[in-house]
């Protein structure tokens, strides 16, 4: 799995697209798809100037894991009560080499409402394992164990991207009362975290 760091080495750089276009001449399109991970390559042109300009290796512009993982079914239970645990069930796709897993994962969300008002302005996402031990499931256990083997190797950055996903399709469903800069929270399984990230 590949994906540009362009967006975060901007951020920690404090610049903007319009800035980098303006200094290198690459276009604010290829600049706006590399930052959002929306393309399907880079040419060496682009790799090298914006190596040079923004002085990174090609390693720390572009990160790599060696297996695939996406979300191949994002499914939710909305019940239109503000702070009552709404369900996300995910089935989640492993490719690593040229073995396909398909593992489920669960998970709750919540949302506030401004006082008084009907209008959503604050969401909050808490995904979970299946627990084994209530299902009484080799398979859930296996399962359990190969996600948290692959997503323990994930960088932050991918786990963002994926988050991301999530994020979008609960806003999908909530779009027609969520204000602007609503609160947002995420939580992983715990077993996923690692001390060094």
């Amino acid at each position: 799995m590949v994906r540009c760091n362009l967006a975060i080495l901007l951020a920690e750089r404090n610049l903007k697209i319009k800035k980098v276009y303006e200094d290198t001449g690459i276009s604010r399109t290829t600049l706006t798809a590399l930052s959002y991970n929306h393309t399907q390559g880079i040419q060496y042109e682009t790799l090298n100037a914006l190596c040079i300009y923004l002085k990174v290796t090609p390693e720390q512009l572009i990160a790599f894991v060696p297996f695939d993982i996406k979300f191949s079914k994002i499914e939710l239970e909305y019940k239109h009560i503000p702070l009552v645990d709404n369900s996300i069930e995910i089935m989640v796709s492993i490719k690593d080499k040229g073995r396909l897993f398909e593992c489920g994962m669960s998970g709750f969300f919540r949302y506030s409402n401004v006082p008084s008002k009907d209008f959503i302005d604050g969401i909050s996402i808490e995904l979970l394992l299946w627990d084994s031990k209530l299902f009484k499931s080799s398979k859930i256990q296996a399962d359990n164990e190969l996600l948290i083997k692959y997503f323990k190797m994930l960088p932050i950055t991918f786990l963002l991207d994926l988050e991301s996903n999530i994020e979008a399709k609960i806003v999908e469903t909530l779009a027609p009362l969520l204000i602007d800069g609503y609160a947002y929270s995420f939580s992983w399984p715990f077993e996923f975290i690692q001390v060094n990230r």
